[in-house]
């Protein structure tokens, strides 16, 4: 299935890749979604018996000033530090292949393949969102490289080593958490660049459910389950200059790095692929 026939698509601010490391901690902040954090991450769940306005007044009472201790401590310490690595890159389909092209737009650089769901109606691959090559449309995409450094994990290893666990496991939500708000803020300014924002949810709880323009896969997820294409996006990123590095076994350190394709057509939403 193909939507991206006669779509419109956008004009980016340039091509190729860039590098971003003025971005505030206070900034991304406000993208970290409170209720994983409290509930998914530190596990401060609602008990048996507890009547909801009674777990409100226990989070705002109790939890909240601990996730303001443990901000505060992150930022007076450095131990996180958002950098990301994103660029635009021209781009056509070939059925289940996603073909990059240099700056030219007309010599191929690199290829990704993508699965197919097998056992829907649909049948929805990513490539499905961008102009094919039996078109006379030059897509395209974007792609992301964040992490939060080194140095939280350092911190985090050191206080496991002390016996604290109570501050190990808040400090591994925080970097969790900050992570996943990094990819929101990155999504965000590529949205904004491309002037695809308008259908953004002014919420930013809202964006965590896809309330936005197209959708972004991480590499690694059911719809782009391929590591080793980690090794063709080293070539149009060059994340080493964020000091993001990719071991043999396609694995992204420091831990706390992700990677992924950005998808701007209006129809793409997030979908599984089963293993067959």
């Amino acid at each position: 299935m193909q939507f991206a026939s006669n779509s419109h698509i956008p004009t980016p601010p340039f091509y190729g890749a860039r590098v971003v490391t003025d971005i505030s901690l206070e900034q991304v902040y406000n993208y970290i979604n409170p209720v994983v954090l409290f509930r998914v991450q530190w596990g401060y769940r609602r008990q048996q018996g507890m009547l909801q306005h009674e777990y409100d007044r226990f989070i705002e009472r109790e939890v909240v000033p601990i996730y303001q201790h443990y901000k505060q401590l992150c930022m007076e310490n450095d131990w996180l530090r958002p950098l990301v690595v994103y660029g635009y890159f021209h781009a056509q389909s070939e059925g289940d292949d996603l073909i990059i092209y240099h700056a030219d737009a007309q010599t191929e650089w690199v290829r990704f393949t993508f699965p197919r769901q097998a056992h829907t109606e649909e049948r929805r691959c990513i490539t499905d969102y961008f102009a094919s090559v039996d078109s006379i449309q030059m897509d395209v995409v974007a792609f992301q490289i964040v992490t939060i450094g080194p140095t939280i994990t350092e911190v985090m290893q050191h206080t496991r080593t002390e016996g604290n666990e109570g501050r190990f496991l808040h400090l591994r939500g925080m970097a969790i958490e900050t992570t996943e708000a990094l990819e929101e803020y990155a999504h965000r300014q590529i949205r904004l660049e491309l002037d695809i924002a308008a259908e953004d949810s002014p919420y930013i709880l809202d964006l965590f459910h896809g309330s936005y323009q197209g959708a972004r896969f991480r590499f690694g997820d059911a719809a782009c389950p391929d590591l080793t294409g980690l090794a063709k996006l080293w070539r149009l990123l060059e994340p080493g200059r964020i000091g993001v590095e990719l071991s043999d076994d396609f694995q992204l350190t420091p831990e706390g790095s992700v990677a992924a394709v950005i998808v701007p057509h209006p129809e793409a939403r997030i979908f599984n692929v089963q293993s067959s």
